[in-house]
């Protein structure tokens, strides 16, 4: 049975990501995985305080996290990739 993974690329609305945006010319700065299509659980490394960019690891993630509770619209790809029960 075909299971799917969801690669989730965000443009983040904190000032880090301006930065990793502008050095690396890309619109996206943030990368985060989720095995539901509903984009419930979602995995990442990333800083555990938006304001200590050293200070990171492996975390769970919500939507809400990427607007930091404070704006509307970001940028935002989805990306649903079909992997076998054993890549799954």
């Amino acid at each position: 049975m075909e299971k799917r993974i969801y690669v989730i690329l965000t443009s983040t609305s904190s000032k880090f990501g301006r930065v990793i945006r502008a050095l690396t010319g890309d619109g996206y700065n943030h990368l985060s995985i989720s095995l539901h299509k509903d984009l419930s659980d979602m995995c990442t490394f990333a800083r555990r305080k938006y304001t200590t960019p050293l200070n990171a690891g492996f975390m769970y993630e919500k939507l809400e996290y990427y607007t930091l509770n404070k704006y509307d619209n970001i940028g935002v790809r989805i990306y649903e990739i079909p992997v076998t029960t054993s890549q799954y």
